[in-house]
């Protein structure tokens, strides 16, 4: 536990009296202290106060009344805890925490998002940068938030100030979404950095009803400001995400109107600034997930002045509703121009929604295999592929590539792409029953020396009622190769498929007896009631790892 009168100076491993410097400046504070408010964070607040070793000279936590283990895990990972009255006011609640810190620069991190593994190192130096030029006053970040606290897929990015140097003036406002940026004094350095969010995965908001009651005090700020208070363009815009999280898509769109009319009539002859792609990039956002283009068109229209460039928001959203109304050339165009900012100048982008990168690349080339520029499209897609090759809307994208192009030029396409490329093809191309392109991603990526791909190659095979196929493919598999439990599941379907009863029957006397009963189930024999049960969970592992062809009529 680390006593309120010390700070535990990560960088160097060593406590210290406050007195002590640990970057040797004639301000002799530590140079950064991190500041969370916690309540009920067990589970999370531990990865994100050890994900700052390295970073912080010393770490606060206000625990605003948890019913669970938050102040002992916080105390374990290395911070001083300290108990703070629940007020309904999150920038009170940040500022009491500012209050207590002693470094020259102060770190703002939520008990539910941690910087990436390895990086704290590298924000320590940056901020040891800054902290030379009198004229910075803070930094942002991306604040990433997760689509599942399971799996790294990203649900949307946005810029947020997470560093500011410490001054008695720089204190947060607003009760709810609570902002720094109106009290700093000097100029905002936008960093690449980012930190990992899960507080606004399915998962956690479930269990913690957030949205209620971010709604619930985003609604009080409402009833309290003036109709034309330019705070109210913000606040319509955070109660219409809290719609949108909870899947109330018609509800967000009527705040983000509100909030697009009163911004542009506040704003009318303002130059350009990033505020406004934000504002369109939540309305577009939802309009799309509702399928209304027109209304992305419009606000596009309405908001195009405002919108500084370069800037992805706009081309992105009108590729995407190109793309809705088939209209394939306009497509292509915005998509390649979103990449063109997106790619050009990734820090400049305030909100990233979706995964932009990869659907601009795979709306790209499949708007240009529909122009018929599928050469275009091919050199779009390796270039994708070698920096996403596991996602599944470039897979599709491939799919429909090589649906468009003779197959004698197959060979040479997947020659290019890289093998977990191949696999996430062959994937997506028996999603969409493109049999052949299956066998021949499959087929390249075991020539490379990668047999895990061929069971998939296999089950193809099966579902086409190509039994000898499939059994070349299968023996084609390494004798030694963890896939040859699956492998011997394979072959006895192909035996039955090519009528030989009796190897099945052998196969399934040395099979497990889940396994024995969901093949017996696949070939239409008669169960009882135990083996039923049996099948079912046979059948289900099987098809989890491996396209399985249409079982037998009992």
């Amino acid at each position: 536990m680390v006593r309120e009168d010390k700070w535990y100076d990560w960088s160097t491993g060593a406590k210290k009296g406050v007195g002590g410097s640990a970057v040797g400046t004639k301000d002799r504070r530590p140079l950064v202290s991190v500041c969370m408010i916690a309540r009920d964070e067990e589970e999370f607040i531990g990865r994100s106060i050890r994900s700052v070793r390295g970073l912080a000279d010393e770490v606060w936590v206000a625990d605003t009344g948890s019913r669970d283990d938050t102040p002992r895990v916080a105390r374990a990972a290395g911070a001083i805890v300290f108990d703070l009255p629940w007020t309904d006011d999150f920038a009170a609640a940040r500022n009491a925490v500012l209050e207590r810190a002693r470094g020259r620069w102060i770190v703002v991190l939520d008990a539910d998002e941690w910087f990436e593994e390895g990086k704290a190192k590298e924000v320590r130096r940056a901020i040891a940068r800054w902290d030379r030029d009198p004229s910075i006053a803070a930094f942002s970040l991306y604040q990433t938030n997760l689509m599942s606290v399971e799996a790294p897929d990203i649900l949307d990015k946005s810029r947020t100030i997470r560093g500011f140097r410490n001054r008695p003036e720089h204190r947060y406002v607003y009760p709810i979404h609570e902002q720094i940026v109106p009290t700093l004094t000097g100029r905002i350095v936008a960093s690449a950095f980012q930190v990992l969010h899960v507080g606004f995965t399915r998962e956690v908001v479930g269990r913690k009803g957030k949205t209620a009651r971010n709604r619930r005090l985003l609604e009080r700020l409402l009833d309290a400001t003036e109709p034309n208070d330019p705070h109210r363009v913000y606040l319509y815009l955070q109660h219409g995400r809290e719609y949108q999280r909870e899947g109330r898509f018609a509800d967000a769109a009527e705040d983000y109107r509100r909030a697009i009319d009163l911004y542009l009539t506040l704003n009318g002859g303002r130059p350009p600034e990033p505020f406004a792609s934000v504002v369109f990039s939540y309305a577009a956002e939802v309009f799309y997930l509702m399928g209304d283009c027109d209304a992305i068109f419009e606000y596009a229209g309405r908001l195009r002045p405002h919108v500084p460039f370069p800037n992805s928001d706009l081309p992105f959203f009108l590729g995407l509703a190109h793309y809705a109304r088939r209209e394939w050339g306009p497509a292509a165009g915005r998509f390649l121009e979103a990449l063109a900012c997106l790619e050009g100048a990734p820090d400049l982008q305030e909100y990233l929604s979706f995964d932009r990168v990869v659907l601009s690349y795979a709306g790209a080339v499949q708007a240009l295999v529909a122009v018929g520029r599928a050469g275009d499209a091919r050199n779009l897609l390796v270039r994708a592929a070698v920096r996403y090759p596991d996602r599944q809307a470039l897979a599709d994208a491939g799919t429909v590539l090589a649906a468009a192009i003779p197959k004698a030029e197959w060979a040479g396409l997947f020659g290019t792409l890289p093998t977990t490329y191949l696999v996430a093809l062959a994937a997506s191309s028996l999603r969409r029953r493109a049999f052949d392109v299956c066998l021949a991603a499959s087929g390249e990526a075991h020539r490379r020396g990668d047999p895990g791909a061929l069971p998939w190659a296999a089950g193809v095979a099966l579902q086409q009622a190509r039994p000898d196929l499939a059994l070349d493919i299968l023996a084609a598999i390494p004798a030694d190769h963890p896939s040859q439990p699956l492998v011997r599941r394979l072959r006895a379907m192909a035996e039955w498929q090519q009528g030989h009863a009796a190897a099945f029957e052998q196969a399934l006397a040395e099979e497990e007896p889940a396994y024995a009963a969901a093949l017996r189930q696949w070939a239409g024999q008669g169960l009882n009631a135990d083996e039923h049960a049996l099948a079912a969970v046979g059948l289900q592992a099987l098809s989890a790892v491996v396209p399985l062809p249409e079982p037998a009529a009992v």
